[in-house]
């Protein structure tokens, strides 16, 4: 279950993201949006929002309909909302570089495989090389674990939640400024 909550509900912003911007960008929206008030800012934080909350939606369900309601329910929804808030900011980062979903889907295909590395080492403790500790998808999937299967370590929950903050903002900064130069200067 940790596995189908970590590939699935949190995974899912990923490529989403990337639809939805593809989408926008043959339909026109984003530049209609242009001459909106709106800024880069508030579009990056809608997009990760519908994100995040189909992802809590998602794992909740997923959750519930598999293992009852004896889960820490609030730690489980702080850690999907922030790890799926990390993993759209990467999508819209990586997707805003790319003119359609074709050519995207190679890349995005590639990252999403490397971001998977950690399941070996969740099926087999004994790999675990520093290079796939080192992904940040690493500790996303053995906080979920802990989460559904408790063995007493809330330091560990609390630190990669705070870690998890840390690397989010970061990757909010990065998409704000390719989503800024991207997409919202193209074509003037």
């Amino acid at each position: 279950i940790p596995i189908i909550v970590f590939m699935e509900a949190i995974m899912l912003g990923f490529l989403l993201i990337s639809v939805m911007v593809f989408q926008e960008k043959e339909e026109g929206s984003i530049r209609a949006y242009r001459v909106n008030p709106g800024g880069t800012l508030e579009y990056i934080l809608s997009k990760a929002a519908v994100n995040m909350g189909l992802g809590v939606i998602y794992a909740t369900l997923l959750v519930v309909l598999t293992m009852g309601f004896r889960v820490n329910f609030p730690a489980l929804m702080v850690l999907v909302a922030l790890s799926s808030f990390f993993i759209t900011m990467l999508g819209l980062a990586v997707s805003a570089f790319f003119r359609s979903l074709q050519e995207f889907l190679f890349v995005g295909v590639f990252i999403l495989s490397i971001l998977s590395f950690p399941v070996g080492s969740y099926y087999s403790p004994a790999f675990s090389p520093d290079i796939v500790t080192w992904l940040p998808s690493y500790p996303i999937l053995f906080g979920v674990r802990e989460i559904l299967f408790p063995t007493g370590k809330t330091g560990f929950i609390t630190s990669l939640n705070l870690l998890l903050i840390a690397e989010s903002l970061g990757m909010m900064l990065i998409s704000y400024v390719v989503v800024n130069r991207r997409l919202m200067m193209e074509g003037r």
